[in-house]
This record gives structure tokens, C-alpha cells and sequence, in this order.
């Protein structure tokens, strides 16, 4: 149980630290969380195509929302771009 803790605690720091990066990376921003449980992206990017420095990636912005219901289901072959 002490390892499993210790790793626990180490993924959690290396996910701080991973997006700890992106906070001073240039059109980064942070995101605002309140207590609705709606989500709003706008023009959102991958960090991994942004620094391989692809270009033609078109940003995609999402809006969703109870008063929407509105749900996404992406599927399709692997490597066909879901992730982002």
C-alpha cells in the first residue's frame, strides 16, 4: 500500500508539473471552474500538436450543458484524430 501511495502521489506531481508548463506558454489559458456543470471550450487546441509545431490544425470549440443535452460520441479508427 505504501507504493501504491507513493505512486499515487508522483503521477499526481507529474501531472502538475505537465500543465504547470503550458501556464506560461503563450495562448494558453487557465480554465475557470464554478459550480455548473456545463463545459465551454473555445478554440481548443491539443499541447502535443502545438509543439510539434504541425500547422493546418484547426482549433475546435464545444459548448456543453444539462440545458443543451447535448452529447458527443467520437468514434472511429485509431490514429483518426479523436484526441484531439
Amino acid at each position: 500500500s505504501e507504493l501504491m501511495n507513493a505512486a499515487t502521489l508522483l503521477g499526481d506531481l507529474d501531472a502538475r508539473v505537465a500543465l504547470s508548463r503550458l501556464f506560461d506558454a503563450p495562448g494558453w489559458v487557465l480554465p475557470t471552474i464554478d459550480s455548473s456543470r456545463a463545459l465551454e471550450i473555445e478554440a481548443g487546441r491539443h499541447p502535443l500538436i502545438d509543439r510539434d509545431g504541425r500547422k493546418g490544425f484547426v482549433p475546435n470549440s464545444i459548448g456543453l450543458s444539462p440545458e443543451t443535452d447535448l452529447t458527443l460520441l467520437i468514434t472511429g479508427p485509431n490514429m483518426g484524430g479523436k484526441s484531439t
